[in-house]
């Protein structure tokens, strides 16, 4: 089987700090990472509470999609007396394999820990693959230049070296195109033709 390289980073943000000033330095990094690995996985604690709608979880959300990064966490991590909050997290692109996550109560911190158990694919069926694709409709080409026209471009036009104007402008013209046209995993599987009747069977690696 061949070795694959995860790139695995584990990330906290005050809740008091800054919220724009912490996207802006993420997606920094998220590009950085873009270019050298595949296979990305965040541990964090953003302090922001996913058991609730709310603008910043939106606003992360958007960022971390761009790059097909999701949320697998679903239940609660804090539960203090009478509250529970979803403020920490694992977002993942591992599409190829399956996973599963659960919690587990250690004693040490007023948050419970995480885990995440992806499944060992070794003794996979080879005749299976998946790859990566966007697809594109006519209500996501609207809502793409929908949010174009939206944006304010401020960090293009108040900047002066053509460099950064240029980055700029594709950083934010990519992010917001994946948000709109993510990938998309598609299950292919190579037909095999037996010596005896001659018919073909499709096997699934669960």
């Amino acid at each position: 089987m061949q070795a694959k390289n995860y790139t695995i980073i584990c990330i906290y943000r005050s809740p008091i700090g800054d919220f724009t000033y912490f996207l802006r330095n993420l997606e920094i990094i998220l590009n950085e990472l873009d270019s050298i690995s595949n296979e990305l996985i965040i541990c964090s604690d953003f302090n922001i509470d996913y058991m609730k709608e709310n603008s910043k979880k939106n606003s992360l959300d958007s960022i971390l999609n761009s790059f097909n990064l999701f949320s697998t966490v679903t239940f609660p991590t804090r539960i203090f007396k009478d509250t529970s909050t979803q403020i920490d997290n694992i977002y993942v692109n591992v599409y190829k394999f399956d996973f599963s996550v659960y919690p587990v109560i250690n004693g040490l911190s007023d948050h419970d820990a995480q885990i995440i158990a992806f499944t060992d694919t070794s003794t996979c069926n080879p005749k299976q693959s998946i790859s990566l694709t966007k697809k594109i409709y006519d209500n996501t080409i609207r809502n793409f230049v929908h949010q174009l026209s939206y944006e304010n471009w401020e960090n293009v036009f108040m900047e002066e070296e053509v460099n950064i104007i240029y980055n700029n402008f594709v950083n934010t013209y990519v992010r917001i195109f994946n948000t709109n046209f993510p990938l998309v995993k598609i299950k292919k599987f190579t037909k095999l033709k037996t010596m005896v009747n001659l018919r073909y069977k499709n096997f699934l690696c669960k």
